[in-house]
């Protein structure tokens, strides 16, 4: 189904990213956004077709450090009647002041009105080897060691999860603007049963319309490319998405909007909170 196959998406760029179940202004969004720390605490909705689709949470570390990443997502209004889908996906790692960042261990929780499947993968930075577990509950365990098989070790080498994948994305913009790197890069992605690549271009600053509201932004273009352990329709699924996000251009580079481009919804940003528990997609 379209909307399963596009929460993949979702968790793997932004995994990077957005949402919440009852929508606010932008001024409120524009104030709190102003104020806070080293974590973004940020709550997003989608529609789709005009219908509320999704509510989530993404939170990030941006210092120097020991850093966790957090993703939860749940189906809003009918997708939640149909699908009652869940996911909580939490990635831990480091990174130094040269903003090198070095994973350690990803988690993954999906459950929906049919199944459950935790994924887990366990990253060790000295030899490199990132080992995936994965388990279903009601499905053949042979299948999901067929699945895990299709993406060979050396090519989980240097791969970083889908959510940090993110957060990396929105570091590279950064390092652009602010030093001078180059607009255009490759993040490598392995989320325990697939490896793809994150293909990211930060071009220009622009002016968008964003819930009504007008706001000078920063367009940063993600695009997905399947590498393993892909079936062809999904490969294909795949082929027709690009994300384009909209960062601020007040130094913090937080994203406002993301515009799957392709058949996908419209994610904005409606509040951002001292806590991730208070931008928990239930709230």
């Amino acid at each position: 189904m379209i909307c399963l196959r596009f929460s993949a998406l979702v968790l793997a760029l932004i995994a990077p990213l957005f949402f919440a179940t009852a929508a606010k202004s932008n001024d409120s969004v524009k104030n709190s956004i102003s104020n806070l720390g080293e974590t973004r605490n940020l709550k997003f909705e989608a529609y789709w077709g005009g219908l509320h689709a999704v509510n989530f949470l993404l939170s990030y570390s941006t210092a120097p450090g020991e850093m966790k990443n957090v993703f939860h997502l749940e189906t809003a209004g009918i997708l939640k009647l149909l699908l009652k889908m869940r996911i909580k996906a939490e990635a831990k790692g480091s990174s130094s002041k040269n903003d090198l960042y070095i994973p350690q261990s990803y988690q993954v929780d999906y459950e929906n009105r049919y199944r459950t499947r935790k994924v887990t993968i366990s990253f060790d930075s000295k030899s490199g080897i990132v080992i995936p577990k994965i388990t279903t509950k009601g499905a053949d365990e042979e299948k999901d060691r067929a699945t895990e098989a299709k993406v060979p070790p050396e090519m989980r080498k240097g791969t970083i999860d889908p959510i940090s994948a993110v957060v990396e994305a929105i570091r590279r913009t950064k390092n652009h603007i602010e030093n001078g790197a180059s607009k255009n890069f490759t993040i490598p992605v392995y989320d325990g049963r697939r490896r793809f690549d994150v293909i990211g271009e930060v071009q220009e600053t622009i002016q968008r319309t964003i819930l009504f509201k007008p706001y000078k932004v920063i367009r940063l273009v993600l695009t997905p490319k399947t590498r393993a352990g892909f079936k062809k329709s999904h490969t294909e699924l795949w082929s027709k998405y690009a994300f384009h996000i909209y960062l601020t251009t007040d130094g913090r580079y937080v994203p406002l909007q993301i515009d799957a481009v392709g058949p996908g919804p419209i994610i904005n940003l409606v509040k951002e909170c001292d806590t991730a528990e208070a931008c928990l997609p239930s709230k």
